[in-house]
Order: structure tokens, then C-alpha cells, then sequence
């Protein structure tokens, strides 16, 4: 009975998918938003494992505080989380194993209320958070009004108590570590937090239960009858959109340039980081950098645009300088002659401005796209690099020597990923230039001159000396084809003509590498 079950055993194991069989799991310790904002369970499991099938992806979903306690615990191979604070001590203590993050994407945070908004914020602070909290707190001490906070040193909670950190007359100043979750209205900084006032609550839980708990709002006094919540937008639009959450308003957000905090405030940034193996030997480190390249990578970037669809989207894609051309490359040029491509490096984070000092690079690649001389997928070769200037400005010139598309390429950059614009293709035109004609005995003519870009195919590269005899009929013919070597760049072509004056040309041809050039006619005489 054993045997027959231990081959059954073996019988099943052999009927898996071999992915299934080889799957590494690897754990991503991550914020609360993304999943309550439905993109983990939509998105980024499924697209990471179809991209990287060797792995299974685990994520926990948690405040950024724990989820960053818990990878140094050993818990997780890397985090992604959305408080620049917490995350600096996380690299700085030596638990990341690149120097920097990498950037993903970015939301914005709102303040969000009961329909009724008994406190009138959306009145008297539309567009100013700083100003929103401070007439909940004035609500919030008439009886009015409560205000849920997560409490739990997450991401939303270290923004929450920035925010109040900047308000004017609220009894209401935060103590010990940002994001302590803790306050008191002395502000005596002896970190009991005891004296918290009674409108203020902490619902200790994640970001769509915090949503939950402040529409249900039931807390005393009973006419405090309208609750109030930082969340994120994501999580806002995925609540209201599945029914979860219903009564709610926006009351505060996307602040304005002139108030306090300005523009960035509200600005909700998600970073991703590999656990360090160095401080945390048990970590996955390959998989880890899988899941980094996945969610910075063009397909998930591009799949944020649309998610959870184009007219309404939870999040933002930031892995990227925003590059954008002034002037693109003419579609024809002749050998020899330079372009210039000018345009503007910027990051995609609202209120952040230019990118200056950031390198940049012209790349051109070998071939025209479609072409089966050289396809894009041949590569691309650096033509000319550079850095951008105070303002954001590059202006890159090359001299291309073959047709294919040019490209703007900038490399992985602190933060940023490494990314390219293609800009077009670009075609061009060989150049044979006659420098001497002349005839040699025996009824010959002789041509000599340069090539411009020297022959760079082997056996396809050539010449074809072109002409007819004055006064005969027709157009120049070809008179005779010369092969090139690969690096050829002076030529000298001879052919016997019958007696008279003829209008000779040269073209150049190669296939695939340039269009073909023509130089121009030359007379000659022979006798």
C-alpha cells in the first residue's frame, strides 16, 4: 500500500505545470493602499508572476512603519512603501541592498468627510489640508465633528501628523519619532500622549478599514455626527466604486500653490527597495531585484495609466525622467552633414521640477525598423552623450553614418530608472565625391574620390559608375560595378569608353546600411 501511494505520489507531482514545481516564493512587505486600491490583487501579483513564472509572489500588506520593521526582522525579501522619512532610516541603517530606492509611482492624499461636512471644509479649505485640519479640530472641540487617524506609524499617519505639524491654534503637536501616532495638546514633548483630545481617534488598522470606520463613525459624544480621514485617492475611488465605503465626500485636496505645504504636500510617493542580504542573510536577492525590475519596468508603468481605468486613475507612474523633444531629427540627411536634437529632461512628480546636471545620450540604431538588413533588435550605438543644464534643457549633435532610428537614453539615475524616447527614424544618404577624372591611355577613363560614411557592409557595399556619351539618347546607364571593402573610404574605379565626350556620375549603394547617394556628373574626353 505505501509503494502504491508514494507513486501516486510521484504520478501527481509529475501531472504539475514545471513552474509550479520550481516556483520560488518571495515575500514583498507593502503598504495597505496598494492593495485596498485593488492593485496588488489586480495587477501586480498576476503581472509579476506571468513576467518572472519561476516565482510566487507573497505580498503582506501592512503600515510602511511595520512593513519596514518586519523585512528587518527577516520577513521579506524587499518593501514598498510611501514615507520618504521612514524609508531614509531604512537605508541609512544599511537594510537596502541598492543606496537608493527606486521610484514606481505616486497618488495624492485627500481629506475626506461625511456628505454633510457639519465642520464646512470643503467651504472654507478646498484646496488647503493644513487649514482643513484645523477647522476639524475647531469642530472637533465644539462637539461637532471627529477626526479618524490611522495611528500606526504607516505611511498615511506619517503624512497625517506632518500635516498637523503645520497647523496655526490647534492645542495639537505631535511628540516623539514622526509617525508615532502619538499627541498631546501641551506639546511638552514628554511623550505620554495621554491628553489626546476626545475627538481625535485612532482605528489602529489599514487604510480602507480606516476609510470604513469614519463613515461609520461611531463614536461619542452623539452629536458629533460627521467623522473626517486622511486617505489616499486610490483607496478612495476603489471604496466608493465597490459600494464598500458610501456617504463620503471629498472635502480637501490637490492644495493649492499658495498655501501652506503648497502643491507637494499632498503628494503620496511609492518607493520600492531589495532587503540588504548583507544585514539579512535569508533574503531572496534575485527575486527581490525581479520584482524591483517588474514594477519599474515599461509594461507596469504603462499598465498604471490605464489602471483601474485612463479617466480615473489610482496611481501614478514615476520610475521614469519625463523626456520631452523640442526638436526631432530630420527623416533625410546626407553622410557627413550633423543634426541636433534638443528637448527637456523632468520628473513625472508634480512640484518637482527640472532635472539638472542629468545624464543624457543620442544613440542610433543599426538599422531602420521593418528592415531586414537591420532591424531595431540588431542594437543601438551611442552617438553622443551629455548632461542636461539648469533647467532641465539637453542639446545633443551627432553626425549619423547609417539609416536607423535615433533615440534620447538616460541611465538609472538615484531614484530614477533608466529609460529611452525613440524619436524617428532618420535615413541617411551616402556621399561619393569625385575628386579626379581623367582619361588614361587605351581609351579608358579613370575616376577617383572619397566616400562619406566609408563602406561599412561586406560584399554588398559598391560603387556603379553611371554615364552616356554627349549626344546620345537616354539617361545615364551603368557603365561598370566595383565591390568595396568593409572600411573603404577612397575609391577608384577605370573603364574603356569608345571615343567622344561622355557625362560620367558615381552612385553608392549600400543595401540596408545607407540610401543610396549619387555624386555629381563630370565631363571628360576621350580620344
Amino acid at each position: 500500500m505505501r509503494i502504491l501511494m508514494a507513486a501516486a505520489g510521484v504520478l501527481a507531482s509529475l501531472a504539475l505545470p514545471a513552474s509550479a514545481l520550481a516556483q520560488t516564493e518571495i515575500v514583498v512587505q507593502g503598504t495597505t493602499d496598494t492593495r485596498d486600491a485593488g492593485l496588488v490583487d489586480d495587477v501586480i501579483v498576476p503581472g509579476f508572476q506571468a513576467a518572472y513564472p519561476q516565482y510566487k509572489l507573497q505580498y503582506i500588506a501592512v503600515g510602511t512603519g511595520q512593513a519596514l520593521t518586519n523585512a528587518k526582522a527577516g520577513q521579506g525579501d524587499a518593501v514598498m512603501t510611501h514615507s520618504p522619512p521612514l524609508e531614509a532610516d531604512f537605508v541609512a541603517q544599511g537594510y537596502s541592498y541598492e543606496p537608493t530606492g527606486r521610484a514606481v509611482m505616486y497618488n495624492d492624499y485627500l481629506v475626506a468627510g461625511h456628505n454633510e461636512d457639519p465642520a464646512g471644509v470643503a467651504a472654507a479649505a478646498r484646496h488647503d489640508a493644513v487649514h482643513a485640519l484645523e477647522v476639524i479640530a475647531a469642530a472637533g472641540t465644539a462637539g461637532t465633528a471627529v477626526f479618524v487617524s490611522r495611528g500606526d506609524n504607516s505611511g498615511t499617519n506619517v503624512q497625517e501628523q506632518l500635516t498637523w505639524g503645520m497647523t496655526s491654534g490647534v492645542p495639537l503637536h505631535p511628540v516623539g519619532p514622526a509617525g508615532s501616532g502619538r499627541f498631546e495638546p501641551d506639546g511638552n514633548g514628554d511623550g505620554t500622549g495621554t491628553d489626546v483630545p476626545a475627538w481625535y481617534k485612532k482605528a489602529g488598522v489599514g487604510q480602507a478599514a480606516t476609510l470604513k470606520v469614519a463613515e461609520q463613525c461611531n463614536f461619542p459624544p452623539a452629536s458629533a455626527t460627521s467623522c473626517y480621514d486622511l486617505t489616499d485617492r486610490g483607496t478612495y475611488n476603489r471604496q466608493l466604486s465597490t459600494g464598500a465605503v458610501a456617504g463620503m465626500q471629498i472635502v480637501s485636496d490637490e492644495n493649492a500653490d499658495s498655501v501652506r505645504g503648497g502643491t507637494t504636500l499632498l503628494i503620496n510617493q511609492f518607493n520600492v527597495y531589495a532587503v540588504n542580504p548583507s544585514k539579512v542573510p535569508s533574503v531572496k536577492l534575485e527575486g527581490a531585484l525581479a520584482f524591483m525590475d517588474y514594477v519599474t519596468s515599461p509594461e507596469f508603468q504603462a499598465r498604471l495609466n490605464t489602471f483601474p481605468n485612463a479617466q480615473q486613475q489610482a496611481f501614478f507612474p514615476d520610475a521614469f525622467p519625463l523626456v520631452t523633444p523640442v526638436t526631432r531629427p530630420p527623416r533625410s540627411i546626407r553622410a557627413g552633414r550633423q543634426l541636433t536634437v534638443t528637448g527637456t529632461l523632468s520628473n513625472r512628480q508634480p512640484g518637482t521640477g527640472a532635472l539638472a546636471g542629468y545624464p543624457v545620450a543620442l544613440d542610433a540604431s543599426l538599422g531602420i525598423s521593418g528592415s531586414p538588413f537591420g532591424p531595431l533588435s540588431a542594437g543601438f550605438k551611442t552617438l553622443r552623450r551629455g548632461k542636461t543644464g539648469s533647467d532641465g534643457g539637453y542639446s545633443l549633435t551627432a553626425k549619423p553614418t547609417r539609416n536607423g532610428a535615433l533615440r534620447i537614453r538616460t541611465p538609472r539615475n538615484g531614484v530614477l530608472s533608466a529609460t529611452t524616447l525613440v524619436l524617428g527614424n532618420v535615413h541617411v544618404k551616402g556621399v561619393p565625391r569625385i575628386t579626379r577624372v581623367g582619361a588614361v591611355p587605351g581609351n579608358r577613363v579613370r575616376l577617383r574620390g572619397r566616400l562619406t560614411p566609408g563602406a561599412q557592409g561586406r560584399r554588398q557595399s559598391r560603387i556603379v559608375l553611371l554615364g552616356h556619351r554627349v549626344g546620345s539618347k537616354g539617361k545615364l546607364h551603368a557603365l561598370k560595378r566595383q565591390r568595396l571593402r568593409k572600411g573603404q573610404r577612397r575609391f577608384s574605379i577605370t573603364k574603356k569608353l569608345t571615343t567622344g565626350r561622355w557625362i560620367l556620375r558615381v552612385s553608392y549603394i549600400q543595401p540596408g546600411i545607407t540610401d543610396t547617394g549619387s555624386s555629381r556628373t563630370r565631363s571628360v574626353s576621350v580620344r
